[in-house]
């Protein structure tokens, strides 16, 4: 398990079975398990798990991809994929960019 304070700045490529962020880190994160993003947790860069968590209020700029501990069959894309992009650069941004209030937490 790998805890990042608030305090913390990380700035590397994570390797973990379990993953909660609560400070910044930039690089790739690869948990076995599952990444909990907190409300004051900063991730730019990449994250490669199972299961994600990201509470209201935290600040994300990564390309994600849910990776199963068992590797599956590829998965044939039938139509054209949708690209979203955000406008603010990671570390330029003044601040968190809200994530649309859910009621719990999301859960990918």
């Amino acid at each position: 398990m790998l805890v990042i304070g608030e305090q913390g700045k990380v700035e590397a490529d994570v390797r973990a079975g379990y993953v909660v962020i609560n400070g910044e880190i930039k690089g790739t994160i690869r948990a076995e398990d599952k990444v909990e993003i907190h409300s004051r947790g900063r991730v730019c860069g990449s994250i490669i798990t199972p299961k994600l968590i990201v509470d209201e209020g935290a600040y994300l700029e990564a390309n994600c991809q849910a990776e199963n501990k068992r590797r599956r069959q590829p998965w044939k894309q039938t139509r054209p994929r949708r690209e979203h992009h955000l406008e603010a650069g990671c570390g330029s941004h003044p601040g968190p960019i809200p994530i649309q209030p859910v009621p719990g937490q999301l859960s990918l």
